[in-house]
């Protein structure tokens, strides 16, 4: 259904047609987002996306031991998922996407939490 999305993201290529209006499976989370919510969409998942990876590293940064790796971990399986992200679409339809967005809240509270001890 790439072709379906692009055309989509080709009718309205700043806000897109909507959720679901490039099919009910494009196998791209990229071009899901293209065709759906065009490139307003898409830059603001990137730009989530940049300040969830810039939380991780800085817990990296400040933790040590179990945490430290535990955050190692999660940059290691993010990258995986955004390379993975290109042929499924992993942050709409998987079980893993859950255990995703579930690690990133964790990672974000630890920051919040920790933050002033480390500024």
């Amino acid at each position: 259904l790439w072709p379906q999305a692009l055309r989509r993201f080709q009718a309205d290529p700043i806000t897109g047609g909507g959720l679901y209006s490039a099919g009910i499976s494009v196998d791209s989370t990229y071009l899901t987002l293209l065709g759906e919510t065009g490139l307003l969409g898409l830059g603001i998942f990137f730009l989530m996306l940049w300040e969830i990876a810039r939380i991780v590293v800085k817990n990296i940064r400040i933790s040590t031991g179990l945490n430290r790796l535990l955050f190692m971990g999660l940059l290691g399986g993010m990258v995986a998922l955004l390379i993975n992200a290109i042929f499924i679409d992993v942050f709409r339809a998987s079980k893993i996407a859950y255990l995703f967005w579930f690690l990133i809240g964790i990672s974000v509270k630890y920051y919040e939490m920790h933050r002033r001890v480390y500024e």
